[in-house]
């Protein structure tokens, strides 16, 4: 398990504070997010590896990925200033 696997309590914790009356709706698409990325990190990892990179390359991948992740969280940060929800 990573160092930030607590986070996932607190991700859920918001979903339920702002999704209203789609709390179920929330948690679901929160869970499936999760095992998304549990499929699509090793997958684009393994990409990397096939196309003939050593296996710390798979490294700039979750590297690339983990950054991607921070944009869209500062995006969504941004949204929810702008609209008030913050």
């Amino acid at each position: 398990m990573s160092i930030l696997g607590g986070v996932s309590t607190v991700m859920q914790t918001r979903l339920m504070n702002v999704a209203g009356e789609a709390q179920q709706l929330a948690a679901s698409l929160h869970h499936a997010a999760f095992n998304v990325a549990n499929a699509v990190g090793p997958f684009l990892a393994a990409r990397v590896i096939a196309a003939g990179h050593d296996f710390p390359a798979s490294g700039y991948v979750g590297a690339a990925l983990s950054a991607a992740g921070f944009g869209l969280f500062a995006i969504t940060l941004w949204d929810a200033r702008r609209s008030g929800l913050e």
